[in-house]
This record gives structure tokens, C-alpha cells and sequence, in this order.
């Protein structure tokens, strides 16, 4: 894999959210898993989907280690970092 820039396909992952409204941290790896197993190589989270840019900063923390833990080295991770919370 290239190391200065993404090639295939990057998508937008969700933020898993329970019906409380809290982070569904336990979906997050098998929504993974789904992606990679479609072809995606790599992962924007916290992004794109708009449920990122609310979520708290310790929330979007543990949104990008999970991320990243699921990954396992098999896509490359870009993060959203900008919020309004």
C-alpha cells in the first residue's frame, strides 16, 4: 500500500448509535468487517455521515480507536477531526 496517498475505495463509515443516542461502540467492528469484505480500502470516520461533527470529543476518540482496532492494519483510516460540540 502506497503510504502518501488513498486509492480505491474510501467510504464514509457511520457512527453506530443505540436508541438512547449513545455510541453503539460493539457495531462498529462488524460494520467494518462488512466494508472491507465489499471491496472498500479505506475508512473516513466521524465524517461525512453527519453524526460526527456532534458527537463529544471523548466520543469521537473512542469512535477513531475502535476504528482503527477493527481495521487491523487491512484499510487505511483518514479521521474527521473538525466538530461543533
Amino acid at each position: 500500500m502506497n503510504s502518501t496517498c488513498y486509492t480505491g475505495l474510501v467510504a464514509a463509515t457511520l457512527t453506530p448509535m443505540n436508541a438512547d443516542g449513545t455510541v453503539a461502540y460493539g457495531q462498529i467492528g462488524p460494520q467494518i468487517d462488512r466494508l472491507l469484505s465489499r471491496g472498500v480500502t479505506g475508512l473516513y470516520v466521524c465524517g461525512s455521515t453527519g453524526e460526527g461533527v456532534s458527537l463529544t470529543t471523548a466520543e469521537r476518540k473512542a469512535v477513531t480507536t475502535e476504528s482503527i482496532r477493527a481495521a487491523n492494519g487491512r484499510a487505511r483510516v483518514m479521521v474527521q477531526v473538525g466538530h461543533n460540540s
